[in-house]
């Protein structure tokens, strides 16, 4: 009995130890080392007073980047919008009314200076005459054969010949008859400056139309609240109907993942933390795993500590470190944890990389572009029998899976006349060209192809590029979009839009204005359209030129075959589908040198540097994103230093290829997979 009262006594004791130990383990703090994950919550709010229309999520919703979120009542701005696209649309009316008439007036005024012109050299040369005959009777009368009697009338008409002559000839009408002389520069023509000087008055309200119809819109985009980042709704202060002020706080957006935890070292403490260092990084919530981080900076003074790390209920003051955390963390925004430092240091150079400014948003740093030089490339096998006849120059390039070959429009076709054949290429899979151009039936030429588009039913689409030649010339088939269909090897036009002309008729100047072209310009409108594909059941064009500031312009023509079948457009069948910031490694702006929308659903896109000289070309591949605004986002893939990539297409889901113009020299290809970088 004493041995078993003993041994009760010992038990008594160990479970006592056992109850401190677990108790000290669950409820004991580290106050040296205790930290909160970050908080990131945006506090969203329009950027105008107004009355809040519509709130289009709820407390709790998830949002995603570039959401509306929150719309205010619009109603005045698009009364005042409607009315500035009347009067800008009545404006361009008169203005091309406008521009006929004055250009019909200055052609008079022409006609009648070059009649008076024609009409002083025939006087001038009727006094020459008039001279030589009296000269010549003169000489007659001091021989002995006597005085004329018309001599008296060919002097007075002499004088009044002269006395024409001298009048006008103090008019200058040498500057009129040069400014007609063949070969001038239609774009330089006087008559056309005299004639815009002349609306010099219209083209000023226009524009300040136009300014203020932008202002407008971007007003209405101020009274819109629009997602940063993808997050939560975690709170919202109005309801619809409400009043609010400029820049208040509409609701909340908080972001679901965190990077950081701030870690707090009392002064008291002789812990002294060093960039770069690796630390432990422990949740007080149960079933969720430890995770690291590296100490990225280190607060070189003394701060209070937030309140809730408070050790039992005294604020002290400490030093502050802040560590990103290790990808694949389940820490929670907000949560408190706490921090053990390991004694690692990671290389300062990585350290550093860590580190990251403040944004709205912290996207992984997308990996660098790959480079590929000419000596990466394939290079197509023209033989001398086909560069003898014909300028192959790559330009557009479509995959036809009934010939397993490659068909390709080129800049130039024949070296001979006429000049532009209506000829398209063929290709092999290892890049050798059929030796004969292939033949396009139902047209007489074709002129600077730049893109094919391949619908799902077989028909391709050949597109021109509707800019001006290096001459400042735009014949009729330099503005065409061509309907091809195919049985084998035989190719035949079956529909012809000459897209340009089309256009210019159908739209009015504020519809050309918003689709990024200039209608002040007139026959001069600058257009270079250099890729185009199937997207969805409609087309996209893209333009190397114009390019403006927002980046290279994107349209969207819905229902293709309705232009071939009405030969015109109708209200919104041609949009601005977005606009991509194409850009060179250095920098430089860069255009669309061709498009190509994948089964998978993504976009990708060519480009090239407007009129860069070839050692300062620079070629891209890019991805283009959808937003949920006009800005496309642009991921680029491929950089091509000195080369011109111009024709991209799809084989198959697993292969691109794309051919680069080389001027007088051998063209390349290069084929790549197309899940590359997905």
């Amino acid at each position: 009995m004493k041995d078993l009262g003993r041994y009760k006594f010992h038990l008594i004791w160990l479970t006592m130890a056992l109850f401190t130990f677990g108790f000290y383990f669950v409820y004991h703090v580290n106050a040296d080392l205790l930290g909160i994950v970050e908080t990131r919550t945006h506090k969203l709010g329009a950027l105008e007073s107004g009355r809040i229309r519509s709130i289009h999520v709820a407390l709790g919703d998830e949002v995603t980047t570039n959401q509306v979120l929150v719309e205010l009542d619009t109603a005045d701005l698009e009364i005042e919008h409607d009315g500035l696209a009347q009067e800008l649309n009545r404006l361009g009316g008169m203005f091309e009314s406008d521009r006929r008439r004055y250009t019909l007036e200055y052609e008079k005024l022409r006609l009648q200076r070059d009649t008076e012109a024609a009409r002083l050299e025939s006087k001038r040369a009727e006094l020459n005459a008039l001279n030589n005959e009296i000269e010549r009777l003169n000489e007659a009368e001091q021989a002995g054969f006597g005085r004329p009697r018309n001599l008296t009338d060919l002097i007075i008409r002499r004088d009044i010949a002269a006395g024409y002559v001298k009048k006008e000839s103090a008019r200058d009408t040498s500057s009129w008859r040069h400014s007609r002389a063949p070969g001038a520069n239609e774009k330089a023509l006087p008559g056309d400056n005299l004639v815009l000087s002349m609306l010099n008055d219209r083209i000023s309200q226009m524009h300040e139309l136009e300014l203020k119809t932008k202002l407008i819109e971007d007003r209405i985009e101020r009274r819109r609240v629009i997602s940063p980042c993808n997050g939560r709704i975690v709170n919202i202060n109005y309801l619809p109907g409400d009043s609010v002020e400029g820049f208040s706080t509409i609701l909340t957006v908080e972001e679901p993942e965190a990077s950081f935890v701030d870690v707090f070292i009392p002064e008291s403490s002789d812990i002294v933390p060093q960039l770069g260092e690796r630390v432990d990084v422990m949740p007080h919530r149960f079933g969720v795993a430890d995770t690291k981080g590296t100490i990225i900076f280190v607060d070189p003074g003394y701060s209070a500590i937030p309140e809730r790390l408070a050790f039992r209920k005294v604020i002290y003051w400490a030093r502050k470190f802040r560590v990103r955390l290790d990808e694949g963390h389940h820490l929670r925004p907000g949560e408190s944890v706490e921090v053990g430092i390991r004694g690692e240091i990671v290389p300062s150079g990585a350290a550093q990389a860590m580190e990251t400014k403040p944004e709205l948003r912290r996207p992984k740093t997308p990996e660098p572009p790959a480079t590929l030089t000419a000596a990466a490339l394939s290079t197509v096998t023209v033989s001398d029998r086909l560069r003898a006849i014909s300028r192959f120059e790559p330009s557009g390039i479509a995959w036809l899976d009934d010939l397993k070959r490659y068909v390709l429009v080129s800049d130039d076709t024949s070296r001979q006349d006429p000049e532009h054949q209506p000829w398209i290429y063929l290709m092999d899979e290892a890049g050798n060209l059929d030796e004969q151009p292939v033949p396009l039936h139902g047209v007489d030429s074709v002129n600077d192809l730049e893109s094919i588009v391949s619908a799902p039913n077989g028909v391709l689409y050949l597109v021109s590029s509707m800019n001006a030649s290096h001459r400042g010339k735009r014949p009729p088939d330099r503005q065409r979009i061509y309907r091809v269909v195919h049985t084998g090897r035989s190719f035949k036009v079956t529909g012809v839009v000459n897209f340009l002309s089309v256009l210019c008729q159908s739209y009015q100047p504020a519809q050309l204005g918003r689709l990024g072209l200039d209608p002040l310009l007139g026959d001069a409108i600058e257009l270079n359209i250099e890729g185009a594909t199937w997207y969805k059941g409609d087309v996209l064009f893209g333009l190397k030129q114009p390019r403006p500031a927002k980046g290279a312009i994107v349209w969207r023509l819905k229902d293709p075959e309705r232009l071939f079948a009405t030969n015109t457009l109708a209200p919104g069948q041609l949009e601005v589908f977005g606009y991509a910031d194409l850009r060179t490694p250095d920098g430089r702006p860069a255009g669309i040198s061709d498009l190509l929308a994948e089964s998978s659903g993504r976009l990708l896109a060519l480009s090239t540097v407007p009129q860069a000289e070839k050692s300062k070309q620079v070629g891209g591949l890019h991805i283009l994103v959808e937003t949920k605004t006009d800005r496309l986002l642009v991921k680029p893939m491929l950089n091509f230093p000195a080369l011109k990539p111009e024709g991209l297409c799809a084989r198959d889901a697993d292969r691109l290829t794309i051919v680069f113009d080389s001027d007088d020299e051998p063209p390349f290809y290069y084929h790549t997979l197309g899940s590359l970088d997905q």
